[in-house]
């Protein structure tokens, strides 16, 4: 006889064992929604800023960033304002109008079709060539490698397309203790910060300041440049502050 009891009995458990790890999901999402606020925003920052880096026509690229940063700014600028500053110019970047295509330069034509070939009798009535005055020597002072190179132009344009000399935050502290790093290259511990000369490497794109920036919403008038993954600077001076530690930097070549 089939045993009815049995069977529920089994159908509880099995539905026991499939609710574990549904439940043990919720209580994940709620601390991830509710008691780490930090994780939560080091993600969508995570988010908008891959769409920043993404090689794509600029009006796609300003759709799906807007709306990152609307997300990010709901949730995130009260714990990352130097972060909301960084997506608030990239913003006013690629809402810059394009500039107007120049008037296409016209081919010129090839002497042979617009001028006749001058005759000996006409040549030697014009005379000599006048002679052209010799080039001035360089001075003592002067490179001659600096100056037949012109200066790069930034890359990727704008103030978020340049490193540059200035002030970085490499660190977040709160109660004494290190938050968030966001460079590599000396130990953050909470108790110092890397003397003059230590070569740092960013972890996270960080914007670049003409001078640290107090408690709060940054000064976006005082960006002057960023620091992409990967690239590294020197340590030149640092400063404490409010949270935020700062550090004057200037960009090298990574060793």
């Amino acid at each position: 006889m089939f045993n009815i009891e049995r069977l529920t009995t089994s159908l509880q458990f099995i539905g026991a064992a499939l609710a574990l790890p549904a439940g043990a999901a919720g209580v994940y999402s709620a601390y991830h929604n509710y008691f780490s606020p930090e994780v939560m925003c080091q993600e969508m920052r995570n988010t908008a800023l891959a769409t920043l880096e993404k090689n794509i026509p600029a009006e796609a690229k300003l759709v799906l960033l807007r709306k990152d940063v609307t997300q990010f700014e709901a949730k995130c600028a009260e714990f990352e304002p130097e972060t909301r500053t960084i997506f608030q110019v990239a913003l006013h970047e690629l809402e810059k109008p394009a500039p107007p295509a120049g008037p296409r330069a016209s081919r010129p034509a090839s002497a042979e079709k617009t001028f006749a070939a001058p005759r000996p009798a006409a040549m030697a009535a014009l005379g000599p060539p006048p002679s052209l005055p010799p080039p001035a020597a360089p001075s003592a002072n002067s490179s001659p490698a600096v100056a037949a190179v012109p200066a790069a132009a930034p890359a990727g344009g704008g103030v978020l397309g340049r490193a540059v000399h200035g002030w970085v935050a490499i660190e977040l502290r709160k109660g004494g203790k290190v938050a968030e790093a966001f460079f590599s290259g000396y130990a953050a511990n909470g108790q110092s910060l890397p003397p003059a000369g230590t070569m740092l490497t960013a972890m996270a794109l960080r914007p670049i300041w003409s001078e640290p920036q107090g408690p709060g919403p940054s000064d976006p008038t005082k960006l002057q440049g960023r620091l992409k993954v990967g690239e590294c600077v020197r340590v030149v001076d640092t400063r404490p502050g409010q949270g935020r530690q700062w550090a004057e930097v200037e960009p090298v070549l990574c060793q």
